[in-house]
Order: structure tokens, then sequence, then C-alpha cells
């Protein structure tokens, strides 16, 4: 996308939106900045509230435009997340279940140092998620359905990252 035009566009007071990683959106990973041209990896995507859509700018320009938002910080988190989503989904890092080669599950580490036994089931040729600590209270069944394996373990570490952020 061609740089945006200086005259048309504010200055200052952008809101960062999202951290976006280029090479989830392209597999060539091709994204550059609207604003200076350059290209990037982490898309950082901004808007303002006097201009009529949202933009894609790297993190120097992220920082600039932005009032007190820590461009590296909201970056580095969203490499971290990236990281953890790659670990967490790794088949390898997943057993099979003896009784049903089916079913997989894995343990997770909660902030707290607690252990989350992460279980993804078939039942009725769709995917549900339960997940068990070793008090009867860390027990819970998401039922929601899921059409696919894989499916199901994204939703697996969308669940354990809520659990992270709210103890």
């Amino acid at each position: 996308m061609p740089p945006i035009p200086i005259r048309c566009r504010p200055g200052t007071d952008w809101t960062c939106r999202e951290v976006l990683d280029a090479n989830a959106i392209d597999p060539t990973g091709r994204s550059s900045c609207e604003f200076c041209g350059t290209r990037i990896r982490w898309i950082h995507v901004l808007e303002h509230d006097n201009y009529h859509r949202t933009v894609e700018a790297g993190c120097c320009c992220a920082a600039r435009l932005c009032f007190e938002y820590n461009a590296e910080g909201a970056e580095r988190e969203a490499k971290n997340r990236a990281g953890r989503t790659m670990r967490f989904v790794d088949p390898r890092r997943w057993a099979r279940s003896k009784s049903n080669p089916e079913n997989i599950w894995r343990f997770a580490r909660l902030p707290d140092g607690r252990k989350v036994r992460v279980t993804v089931f078939l039942k009725d040729g769709r995917y549900s998620i339960y997940l068990a600590g070793r008090e009867v209270s860390d027990r819970f069944c998401h039922w929601e359905k899921y059409a696919s394996q894989a499916e199901a373990v994204s939703v697996a570490f969308e669940l354990i990252e809520k659990l992270k952020d709210d103890p």
C-alpha cells in the first residue's frame, strides 16, 4: 500500500488497536508501514478519530504517532504470544490417550505455578476441551463443539491465556 499523503493524515493522537504478525496474514510476510514505507514484520494497526480508516504502521512510526504508547513493549508481547502459541499447538507436545487415540492431552503451567491438564476429546463426532487442575474447583469443561482437533487446540490455548490473565 502506498504511503498516506501527508496533507490529509493526522500527525498525532493515534491509538493502537492491535499488533499483528505479517507472516500470519500473508505467508510471504510482505507488509510495509503506511507512513514511511519501510518493510515490517509486526504491524501496529492504528486508528484516529479524525481519519476514515485504520492504518498499518511499524514500531517506530507507531511510537511517534501514539501518545504514551510503548510500541516496543507491545511488539515484544505479540512476539511472545506468537511463540507461546506455536509451542502450545506443537503436536509433539501433546500425548495421545491410551483408551481413545483421538483424544489428546498436555500440561500447561499457569503464572502462579499451578499445572493444568488440557484434554481435547472427541464426543459425538466433534471435539471439546476439558481443563483439570489438582483441586476440584480447578476443573472446567468447555462444552463448545469444534469440527477439528486443531481448532479445539487453538481455542484451548485461548482459554489458558485467559486463565493466565484472570487468575
